[in-house]
């Protein structure tokens, strides 16, 4: 996880630190981030969650914001077809109760919106959790872009479900290391 000091401009592998499932520091000097309960609750909670995210994204902390929920406009929101949750609650997630609270409202969703402040995504995996979190932004800004009342595009909950297993199993790969390649190079 994230240090509470860290410069993401400036963070490396090195700078990470990593916690216990009681919150303790077990890797690493610096001290956790205020909201390290909320991805403690999540891991405690969802034994498939191996990787938690959490965002404050300009265009899903929109959406968040006026509590319109995510349509299926583009292949990018089909991980998210069963919905991304609202989660209504000012302030900083930072003690294991409003962790829990959060973590049950996320419930088996992929990602939930945090009102006036972000998102959070979780996966199975780093890369899937830095895809699905790079996707719902995407998906977010092409649904504000498309108006107030955009069309649900889905023709086909069967197919769109095909498509959505596909992107799970393999395109999360080919995105990954098309951004891993921009980010390190070749």
């Amino acid at each position: 996880i994230t240090p509470r000091f860290a410069s993401f401009s400036y963070l490396s592998e090195v700078d990470l630190i990593s916690l216990n499932m009681n919150g303790e520091v077990i890797e690493g000097s610096q001290p956790p981030p205020l909201e390290s309960p909320l991805h403690q609750a999540i891991y405690l909670r969802r034994d498939d969650v191996k990787s938690v995210i959490h965002t404050h994204s300009k265009f899903a902390t929109v959406l968040a914001i006026a509590g319109v929920p995510l349509k299926p406009l583009h292949q990018v929101a089909l991980p998210f077809l069963d919905g991304v949750p609202t989660y209504d609650y000012f302030g900083m997630i930072d003690t294991l109760e409003k962790g829990k609270t959060l973590a049950q409202a996320l419930g088996t969703h992929r990602a939930i919106f945090l009102v006036n402040h972000g998102a959070v995504i979780v996966g199975s995996s780093v890369e899937e959790a830095c895809i699905l979190s790079i996707w719902l932004e995407r998906a977010a800004e092409m649904q504000l872009l498309a108006g107030k009342e955009p069309p649900n595009l889905i023709r086909d909950e069967q197919e769109a479900t095909k498509l959505m297993k596909h992107q799970l199993s393999v395109t999360i790969g080919y995105a990954w290391n098309h951004y891993k390649r921009k980010v390190v190079g070749p």
